[in-house]
């Protein structure tokens, strides 16, 4: 009987380190991403600054070309018009870039989580399972040395008591008290 619960004890052991492996795996797979993360968001707020200026410059420059009435500045206003929004596209296009990266990245995030999540959810399984195979191995143990105990004292004479003084009812074996009781008589 022992021999079986040291079995259970040793395979609940084995089983709670490897989910323990495991979840730890997995937080450092959801933990490798936070560099990742942190770059798309400086990435993304790079790139809105970056936007929000040329909005700013181009509405300086319409209220400057407003003003322009000579062919050659109007030919001037025109060109820096068309780098203006070639600017303003190329920022948006990082904007929209930056959001589809955070996207495909808050959902293989969302998939890490969820590893954690389901390892968390093992490894504490596992470690009721464990506890409970610690508990029955010492109790096992106990029962053990108690039946051993309860054998070397079956060699011990008993002896019974009766204390008329004390109306009560004293069994020993050995120096060892076996019960006590309250008689009359």
């Amino acid at each position: 009987r022992i021999a079986s619960i040291q079995d259970w004890h040793k395979k609940a052991s084995g089983k709670l380190k490897t989910a323990n492996t495991g979840l730890r795996d997995a937080i450092k797979a959801e933990r490798e991403l936070q560099p990742e993360a942190r770059n798309i968001s400086q990435r993304l707020r790079a790139s809105e600054a970056a936007l929000s200026a040329t909005r700013r410059s181009f509405r300086d420059f319409m209220l400057r070309a407003a003003a322009i009435n000579d062919r050659e500045a109007i030919n001037k206003a025109a060109l820096e018009e068309e780098a203006l929004e070639a600017t303003a596209l190329r920022h948006l296009n990082e904007i929209e870039l930056a959001l589809s990266d955070r996207d495909a990245l808050d959902d293989l995030l969302e998939g890490r989580r969820a590893a954690v999540g389901k390892a968390k959810t093992r490894r504490d399984i596992l470690q009721d399972r464990f506890a409970a195979a610690r508990k029955a191995l010492s109790q096992t143990r106990t029962r053990l040395k108690e039946s051993k105990e309860a054998y070397k004292r079956r060699e011990r004479p008993i002896t019974i008591l009766l204390s008329k003084k004390a109306s009560r009812l004293y069994v020993r074996q050995g120096y060892d008290p076996v019960l006590e009781a309250d008689i009359k008589f």
